[in-house]
């Protein structure tokens, strides 16, 4: 049910609450019995009609809440004021609906399943992750100045999620990157102000609460079975070792570390924060694929640098893209949102119906609308780095898909080529930017921000390969099938990323130089590589 109001955030979760000892060791050997996290959501690639219904009401929204809407400098648009302007467009979205999207209520789709605790943690890392660019950034690991008795100290913070399973004896908990014991000496008090340093984020100050907080804002609306789990937690049947079967709780809570810098804190006064190491976490003995996987495509010597190519201005210039950018963004969230009206959404009164879905629209146009800030998607309307512009671009392609993801950050895999014997090796998705002129074209590569100076060596489609780490989807698949599976993802979870295979005009700025380059055409292509050994 979509309230008028944001539900209530979780309240700052307590510190060291789960029992004494190597809690994490249990947590890997527990079973658990649960419905599936997050259902399969609509596709509206196979429904055209409600993909344009959805169009139109993210557009009247957004022209509802332009400054040129006329409303006057003091109105406070709320959906609320909104509700009976875009009428017309929710009835028609509604008369878009299938039969079966709104069938049954968020988090009871699908029968319960036995499974291994270790089993839940990659989609948990993937629905945390794709919630929001910087909500990544920030589980891989940043830069923020950490404010201390009013002093600024350089550190690399990073965002915690930590899994607890709670019975009627006892808490058990574990970091979801490390999947070792949480370590809660390191983290930082909701009340403390930092700010982040990478160019790429909003570097406004902000208390450790009010950004926990607003990313459990980006899961309520882009991952909301996720926020489930965040704010009341999933009801299971639990088998820990030497334990009967019990019911507990299963839930996730967010927590920002102070990882340090290599040598110690740095005092910042007036002078530049110095560069900081990236953060590397060694995951326990595990066969499953974490997050820290992926992270390992940003290689320590592959830190985006701003010279040459990757200090230019990109400016978007083709409206239409940008349009669709933005509105592929909002359709999603819209998408997810109507899992969270129920089947009791058709039985209410017009008017408390209209409303539901103008709160869900207004959520859903937040995030593209206004200046760039914090979880918004708002920087193709303005001037942006090429070295700011590739880790976003990574990120919109990786949250299209729990399977994009593994595949960019590398699978262990078999690989049996025509003329060849099975070879081991790492499987991995190679998404490429070319930046083209009349004379020149430029390959970065969105897995580490790297220029090459070809295309790399790509595995033929007549390729079969194997894994035993992905699910049966990538078993005994021909290239060519598992290039088309990726394409699939990319159109219905992120079409205009998929639309840059045919490439957006753009602006490229050198200001340094204070030249223009010709018309230049950017464009998106992916290829599948193999690394041998492993």
């Amino acid at each position: 049910m979509v309230a008028t109001v944001m539900p209530a955030l979780s309240p700052w979760p307590p510190t060291g609450s789960w029992s004494a000892g190597a809690t994490a060791a249990l947590l890997r050997q527990s079973m658990c019995e649960l419905s599936p996290l997050g259902g399969t959501p609509l596709s509206l690639v196979e429904t055209p009609d409600l993909a344009v219904a959805l169009d139109q009401l993210i557009a009247i929204v957004m022209t509802m809440r332009s400054p040129t809407a006329g409303w006057s400098a003091d109105t406070l648009i709320t959906p609320e004021l909104l509700a009976p302007y875009i009428s017309e467009e929710v009835w028609n979205v509604l008369e878009s609906l299938p039969p079966e999207a709104v069938a049954q209520d968020l988090g009871m789709q699908g029968p319960r399943t036995i499974l291994p605790i270790p089993s839940l943690i990659p989609r948990l890392l993937w629905m945390l992750a794709s919630s929001g660019y910087e909500v990544m950034h920030l589980v891989e690991g940043g830069r923020a100045t950490v404010r201390r008795s009013g002093t600024g100290t350089a550190s690399v913070v990073r965002l915690v999620p930590v899994l607890t399973l709670t019975t009627e004896q006892a808490t058990y908990a574990l970091d979801l990157v490390t999947q070792a014991d949480p370590s809660p000496s390191l983290w930082l008090a909701p009340e403390t102000m930092i700010s982040l340093l990478d160019h790429d984020l909003a570097g406004d100050w902000i208390s450790v609460e009010a950004l926990t907080a607003g990313v459990m804002e980006v899961v309520a609306c882009t991952q909301p079975a996720l926020y489930e789990v965040l704010t009341t937690g999933r009801r299971v049947e639990a088998l820990c070792p030497f334990q009967p079967w019990q019911t507990a709780t299963l839930r996730l809570h967010l927590y920002v570390a102070d990882m340090g810098v290599q040598g110690g804190g740095t005092a910042l006064a007036t002078a530049p924060s110095p560069a900081l190491p990236t953060v590397s976490l060694e995951p326990t003995d595990s066969t499953a694929f974490t997050l820290d996987d992926f992270a390992n495509t940003l290689m320590d010597e592959a830190v985006p640098s701003t010279e040459g190519i990757l200090g230019d201005w990109i400016t978007f210039t083709d409206e239409d893209w940008v349009q669709r950018f933005l509105h592929s963004h909002a359709q999603r969230v819209l998408v997810q949102g109507i899992a969270q009206l129920g089947p009791e959404d058709g039985a209410r009164p017009d008017d408390e119906r209209e409303l539901a879905w103008a709160t869900l629209a207004y959520r859903a146009t937040q995030g593209i609308d206004g200046p760039k800030g914090l979880f918004k998607h708002t920087f193709v309307r303005a001037p942006v780095l090429v070295a700011d512009l590739w880790p976003r671009f990574r990120w919109y392609l990786a949250q299209s898909s729990e399977r994009v993801m593994q595949l960019m950050g590398g699978l262990p895999a078999q690989a049996l080529s025509p003329g060849r014997g099975w070879q081991q090796g790492i499987l991995s998705l190679r998404p490429l930017m070319h930046l083209i002129t009349s004379s020149k074209t430029w390959i970065i590569d969105l897995g580490s921000g790297r220029l090459l100076p070809t295309m790399p060596l790509a595995l033929p489609g007549d390729a079969v390969i194997e894994t035993t780490q992905a699910g049966d989807w990538a078993n005994h698949q021909t290239m060519a099938n598992l290039i088309a599976l990726v394409e699939q993802d990319l159109a219905q979870n992120a079409p205009a990323m998929a639309a840059l295979a045919q490439g957006t005009t753009v602006h490229l700025r050198d200001l340094d130089r204070d030249e223009d380059s010709p018309a230049v055409r950017l464009t998106l292509q992916w290829c599948f590589t193999w690394a041998y050994g492993g």
